[in-house]
């Protein structure tokens, strides 16, 4: 009776293995689909939101909305016209394939150099006129340009200096193909314009002389952040891993790392004169984005100079005395 009943258990197993075994399989199946379901989903969620992230970046402000504030200025850009020859033109980016808007003011006599311009976020070559007479009264000519998707720059993105600072370089090249023996060339950007400058400078300053940083930015992705904790505090989505996967596809979508609109790295190496200015009271850029900057220059020839009570980029209208005195004492030791 044994034999006979290890004999059925026996035959009863290997008729019922059979099944089992082919469900294990569809079950290993099922495992692997759910898997990789599971992991498209990640994929292309990610994707999505680097995108959303990636798309922000690039269009922090409409060209249309930057021509509308221009409007205020344009009275300035008459009024300098009166004193100063005028004029207007444009350069070509053959790395992007557009045109670089360029307003230049001279001088009846002979000048020092070209300041060239570098406006800040919404802004254009326009309202950067109440600097540019200063720069004019002390003997330079200026340029000033329109960045990236600004005023009638026809790039169709933003980068945070980024890119911009390739659009600074084709200028710097056109305005030092015309200067003198003995004249200088100064670069100078206000606010999101002095990261623009910041990076044109690291990438070559063969041809400048001199750098000033009018309440700069220096961190891009500071703003991006900012924007990415309101995010964070309404979906729960963590910001960490909304710039990750946003800096992967900026740099698919864009060209360009969000980490390359850090400004200090870009400093480290120039040997060029450098004047950073800032407000104790700027909460653009507080006052430690400048100090940054300021420490990252690794020569002594740089000056800091810092006023109190100015409001964001207008230490040249709040504290005009202080603005018009260091930019002054800064080029005369050039």
């Amino acid at each position: 009776m044994i034999v006979q009943y290890a004999a059925v258990m026996t035959a009863r197993a290997r008729s019922t293995g059979r099944p089992l075994r082919r469900w294990r399989r569809v079950l290993a199946r099922i495992g692997v689909g759910t898997a990789i379901l599971v992991l498209l989903a990640v994929v292309g969620f990610s994707g999505y939101m680097g995108h959303l992230v990636a798309q922000g970046a690039a269009q922090n402000m409409t060209r249309e909305e930057t021509l509308a504030n221009r409007e205020p200025f344009l009275p300035e850009v008459d009024r300098l016209a009166q004193t100063y020859e005028l004029t207007r033109s444009e350069v070509s980016s053959t790395r992007f394939d557009h045109t670089i808007s360029v307003l230049e003011l001279r001088t009846d006599q002979p000048a020092r150099g070209t300041v060239v311009m570098v406006h800040g976020m919404g802004g254009t070559k326009e309202t950067v006129m109440r600097p540019a007479q200063m720069f004019l009264e002390a003997g330079f000519d200026v340029a000033a340009l329109d960045q990236r998707n600004s005023g009638d720059n026809t790039a169709p993105t933003n980068s945070f200096g980024v890119l911009e600072s390739y659009d600074i370089l084709y200028v710097v090249t056109q305005v030092d193909e015309g200067l003198e023996e003995g004249q200088l060339l100064v670069l100078w950007g206000e606010s999101y314009g002095g990261a623009s400058a910041g990076i044109a400078l690291g990438r070559d300053e063969s041809r400048i002389d001199a750098l000033i940083l009018d309440c700069p930015v220096a961190d891009g992705r500071v703003f991006i952040e900012q924007v990415l904790q309101e995010v964070q505090a309404e979906q729960g989505i963590p910001v960490g891993y909304m710039m990750a996967v946003g800096t992967v596809m900026n740099r698919i979508e864009h060209g360009w790392w969000l980490g390359e609109a850090e400004v200090a790295p870009w400093l480290t190496k120039t040997s060029r004169p450098t004047l950073v200015l800032r407000t104790m009271a700027d909460e653009v850029t507080p006052p430690p984005m400048g100090q940054t900057l300021y420490d990252a220059v690794p020569h002594a020839d740089k000056q800091l100079v810092t006023s109190e009570e100015a409001e964001h980029a207008q230490i040249h209208r709040d504290d005009a005395e202080l603005y018009r005195r260091s930019i002054e004492e800064f080029l005369n030791a050039l």
